[in-house]
């Protein structure tokens, strides 16, 4: 059995594919790592017009190539990476995605002999990877698990501890999955009814309640190269199969930090979902909202698994800034790691809690 595979779901995607398979096949040539990683490739759209450009792509490239025409969606193809993987291990990312420096010869070593069942991901950086003061350009390291205006479960967020690659790894509550790292034997697995776009929380939470952890690991760097705005995105926004993926996701997980009441406030808005296909899909999935509102329990942040699981400040001031703060304009606050939520601050007149606002978790307001 092959120690480590690199796969990657795509669908109607060449051009950057064809570059993070050039990039990962010439980073592996460099560090003797040629025959030793499995590069595949899982088409969900094999039969359209990118379909034949990929397979021989993969053909010249050395990647293993699998049509996978159905079901289509960002879950079940990352499934049948991991599935059809011949590694241990299984590092899955998008196929425009592009691994750092000096990220491949530390990813094989770091799985070498590595028994971890957990869930780890890594950090997203900015495209120019350094700002101007010289410090690393993070876009984030995991992501909080609470609901952003666009409808998705979950808002990025950045921990003060992946300043530095050689930093140990940090439990996270969530993160996005365009990237991560699992064994192939401990994988948990996509829900089987995902389809189209959103699968964001149900894989940490899963793993979460199965007694597992979710890590960032700070040296497992990336970059996300986004398409033209000029071209039409791989999945449209789909929000009834998106509601209907979180209400699969409700229906097996509950009580968790995903409530039936916040998906219907994500999706039951103009242009969106009307109130009607609501409450179809609501029976289509066999979900009866008078006994889910008593299942559904009190609003709960995604279980931690850790010691420090608390939204309590730890660690050394890192920041200061100016902002309003609960009804109070243009305060100057002091910023400091927080264990969980990666940036805390301590303010005594917050409305929702006397002693302490992490600026990344529900109870913060302004």
């Amino acid at each position: 059995m092959m120690h480590l595979t690199i796969g990657m779901a795509t669908f109607r995607d060449n051009d950057l594919l064809w570059a993070t398979l050039a990039r990962l096949r010439d980073a592996m040539a460099a560090v003797g790592l040629a025959s030793r990683v499995e590069l595949l490739v899982v088409d969900n759209e094999p039969d359209g017009r990118h379909g034949k450009l990929n397979e021989s792509l993969c053909r010249s490239l050395k990647a293993t190539y699998v049509p996978f025409p159905s079901p289509v969606g960002t879950g079940p193809p990352r499934d049948e990476v991991v599935s059809r993987a011949s590694g241990e291990w299984v590092l899955c990312m998008d196929s425009h995605v592009m691994l750092c420096e000096g990220v491949l010869p530390r990813l094989y070593v770091w799985t070498l002999n590595n028994p971890s069942r957990d869930l780890h991901h890594g950090v997203l950086m900015q495209s120019r990877l350094v700002n101007d003061d010289g410090s690393p350009a993070i876009n984030w390291t995991h992501w909080e698990p609470r609901w952003g205006e666009d409808g998705m479960f979950g808002k990025a967020a950045r921990h003060p501890a992946a300043m530095d690659p050689d930093l140990p790894p940090f439990a996270i509550p969530h993160s996005g999955m365009g990237l991560f790292l699992a064994r192939k034997d401990a994988w948990l697995g996509f829900h089987p009814r995902q389809r189209h776009f959103g699968c964001e929380g149900y894989v940490p939470i899963k793993y979460y309640q199965h007694g597992r952890q979710v890590w960032c690991q700070p040296w497992l760097r990336w970059v996300h190269h986004f398409r033209d705005e000029t071209v039409a995105a791989p999945f449209p926004t789909d929000w009834r199969s998106r509601a209907a993926n979180y209400l699969h996701f409700w229906k097996e997980l509950a009580p968790c930090a995903i409530r039936l009441e916040d998906i219907r406030k994500a999706h039951v808005q103009p242009g969106r979902v009307t109130e009607k296909t609501w409450r179809a899909i609501l029976g289509e999935i066999g979900i009866d909202p008078i006994e889910a509102a008593r299942r559904d329990g009190p609003r709960m942040a995604a279980p931690m698994n850790s010691p420090n699981a608390s939204c309590r400040h730890r660690g050394p001031e890192i920041d200061r800034r100016t902002a309003d703060l609960c009804g109070l304009r243009g305060q100057l606050y002091v910023v400091h790691a927080c264990a969980i939520h990666g940036e805390c601050v301590l303010h005594r007149t917050c409305r929702k809690q006397l002693e302490r606002t992490c600026l990344n978790c529900g109870d913060f307001a302004s």
